[in-house]
């Protein structure tokens, strides 16, 4: 698909998707929205894609929702309460519903803001590597507002309980340290550096074996919304009498004797 807010590059198995709508600092309006969700849907089908970099062309991630659209109450911010409810679940949160059902890792690069329904797609993906100039708010209450993209699922999961329900509540800045501090990032790194520490991460992950990757990510979603240890360990065992007999895992024994075989993804 055509990306008119969107700069995607490729190179090694890893795809870097860079919001890319300065005008509106990388709010998610309506456009905006449909090629991230579009674009995610034809990557999870692409082989080649291993790992997936989500960051921003600009100093600001992404700055949440359209304020100036839902000023005028245009767009998704029109009409009635049985309007809002429907573009909501077919607009913002099929971003939730892509970002879920995507097999392979996304990495959230954070090198500026992160405001509200920003803040809540940082915490969408997999990994978070951020910089010096991180700020994260999840603004919802001074706007009167609930977090309607689904964000409650994903900080949550994130940071925990208590500390999402502290931050929605306050609406408090978060800056970069008390971000690793709290988990928010599994990396905090300097600004100069954060797209090459990003692509490090992502080689590290896209050169293991690709289906093993996706198994485990799939099984440890599931153990986190199910909390069930039977359904956990029937589930693994499935997987793992798939990637026991696969050709990569035979890769992989070989490397262990000094071999320097390339895991195919099969």
């Amino acid at each position: 698909m055509v990306n008119n807010y969107i700069k995607t590059s490729s190179e090694n198995n890893i795809y870097t998707l860079k919001l890319n709508h300065p005008d509106k600092k990388n709010a998610l309006d309506d456009q905006l929205i449909k090629e991230l969700v579009e674009t995610l849907h034809e990557l999870n089908q692409n082989a080649d894609c291993r790992v997936v970099l989500l960051g921003s062309e600009t100093n600001v991630f992404c700055s949440g929702g359209d304020i100036k659209a839902m000023m005028a109450k245009k767009d998704m911010f029109q009409g009635g309460s049985i309007n809002l409810r429907e573009q909501y679940h077919f607009g913002i949160q099929e971003i939730a519903r892509a970002i879920e059902r995507f097999k392979k890792p996304i990495i959230a690069v954070i090198d500026g803001a992160a405001v509200g329904a920003g803040a809540d797609l940082a915490c969408m993906c997999d990994l978070r590597i951020g910089s010096e100039r991180l700020k994260f708010l999840e603004t919802f209450s001074n706007l009167a507002l609930v977090p309607g993209d689904g964000g409650t699922y994903f900080l949550s999961r994130a940071i925990g309980y208590t500390k999402a329900m502290e931050l929605y509540l306050t609406a408090r800045v978060v800056l970069a340290k008390e971000a690793k501090e709290i988990g928010l990032l599994n990396y905090l790194v300097d600004s100069t550096d954060i797209w090459a520490r990003a692509n490090e991460l992502a080689a590290m992950i896209a050169n293991k074996p690709p289906v093993a990757v996706e198994m485990t990510k799939q099984a440890l979603k599931e153990a986190y919304q199910n909390r069930n240890l039977e359904t956990n360990l029937n589930l693994l065992s499935a997987f793992q009498a798939i990637t026991q007999m696969s050709n990569d895992h035979q890769r992989g024994l070989e490397n262990l004797q000094g071999q320097k075989e390339k895991f195919e993804g099969n």
